[in-house]
This record gives C-alpha cells, sequence and structure tokens, in this order.
C-alpha cells in the first residue's frame, strides 16, 4: 500500500481502532524508561495498519479506552518505517 514512498515520508493517518495490544514497558539502551503501545486501526475499506504509540500518546489510548468503546484516531506527521 505505501511502497512508493521514501524512507523519511511523513504523512496523516485516520481510522478507527480495531485492537489494542498489551502495554510494554521496558528502559531503552540509555537507562530512560519508556512505553509502547501496539494498535491497529482500520479505514472504512477495511484496510488496516499496525501502529506503535509511544509514551503519553499510548497512555491517552489507554486512558480513553476505558471510556470510549468506539474510538478513531487521527494522528498527523507519522513516519513510516517499512
Amino acid at each position: 500500500m505505501f511502497s512508493h514512498l521514501t524512507d523519511c515520508h511523513f504523512l496523516d493517518v485516520i481510522g478507527f481502532v480495531a485492537d489494542v495490544k498489551d502495554l510494554k514497558k521496558f528502559k531503552t539502551a540509555r537507562g530512560k524508561d519508556t512505553k509502547k503501545l501496539n494498535v491497529i486501526i482500520q479505514d472504512l475499506e477495511m484496510d488496516s495498519i499496525y501502529l506503535s504509540l509511544w509514551d503519553s500518546y499510548a497512555d491517552r489510548i489507554l486512558e480513553h479506552g476505558k471510556t470510549e468503546n468506539n474510538m478513531v484516531l487521527l494522528l498527523s506527521f507519522c513516519s513510516l518505517l517499512h
């Protein structure tokens, strides 16, 4: 789907949250405590994107997920890794 984009391309992403994986907590190589939450979002055509959200972004998704059953994510200036 994104094969035509270069490694340093930024994009905006919108979709509904289809799945939220377990929060992972770990230390970086520099000793900083950090968190990562993997999320799968889908568009109206049911195309899926696997996202990794870090630190406060992960916290926000988990907090809203406690009260919201249907959640839509809009992310700006995302970097693409493939």
